[in-house]
């Protein structure tokens, strides 16, 4: 369990995350479930194995991220979905540099295809008016992976914009990777995503305008949505350790 108090002597990364607890963007549950090891493989390989045999019929995504304490940002991530990539992740574990990093994280969330499960950023930015706005959103996969379209992707991409809070969204380009999914399936999708982003407008307004009021004028809030819950999971901006120094 992870205390929701924001400590100076916390990973910086971590405290990114009691940032958005403190503005009700980020769930206590969601906050508890960062999974925190050491250094010991032998402990994160036991974990992930456990719990792919206890997720049963659901596909489950886990996203191990290697924390350096300093660095809020840019972390390096290794993505697990099912058992045949722990074989993978155990290479990749034998070949990596420990001094890379001080801790491993291990984060959770179910992409099966019987459940409602969308990830995505919005960005915020007055220098590309009209488009002050705009999402970027992937269906059942990690978000940072947005930074892999318009290559080779094996993912459901939309992409929209907007003028400002309270203007209409409108759908600038997407993709669907299976081309026999019919468009009007991801239509209702995003309808029904944008309408949970919608719901948490007033706490994304205040923590913005607190960004602002930093001088800052370009970020992005990262969200993730499972079933019909959203969580605002992550935060960017030019300098994240300018916005840090404010809570600490």
């Amino acid at each position: 369990m992870n205390n929701q108090t924001i400590n100076k002597d916390d990973p910086v990364k971590l405290i990114k995350y009691k940032i958005l607890y403190y503005y009700n963007l980020l769930s206590k549950n969601e906050l508890d479930n960062i999974v925190r090891f050491g250094k010991n493989f032998q402990l994160v390989i036991s974990y992930i194995n456990k719990t792919i045999e206890e997720s049963g019929q659901y596909k489950l995504l886990q996203v191990i991220k290697f924390v350096k304490k300093n660095l809020p940002g840019q972390l390096i991530n290794y993505r697990i979905e099912q058992k045949k990539d722990v074989l993978k992740f155990q290479l990749f574990l034998s070949e990596f540099d420990q001094n890379a990093y001080d801790e491993i994280w291990i984060c959770k969330t179910y992409i099966d295809e019987k459940i409602f499960s969308v990830a995505g950023r919005i960005l915020f930015s007055d220098a590309t008016f009209p488009k002050a706005q705009i999402i970027e959103q992937l269906w059942k996969k990690s978000p940072r992976l947005i930074e892999e379209y318009p290559y080779e992707i094996d993912f459901d991409y939309a992409r929209l914009y907007r003028e400002s809070w309270g203007y209409k969204w409108k759908l600038e380009d997407y993709y669907i990777f299976n081309k026999n999914k019919d468009f009007s399936l991801i239509k209702n999708e995003l309808s029904r995503s944008l309408i949970l982003i919608e719901s948490i407008k007033d706490k994304m307004i205040i923590f913005c305008n607190k960004l602002i009021g930093l001088s800052i004028s370009t970020f992005s809030l990262e969200y993730k949505i499972t079933k019909n819950r959203i969580e605002i999971i992550d935060w960017d901006t030019p300098n994240d350790l300018t916005v840090i120094k404010n809570f600490i």
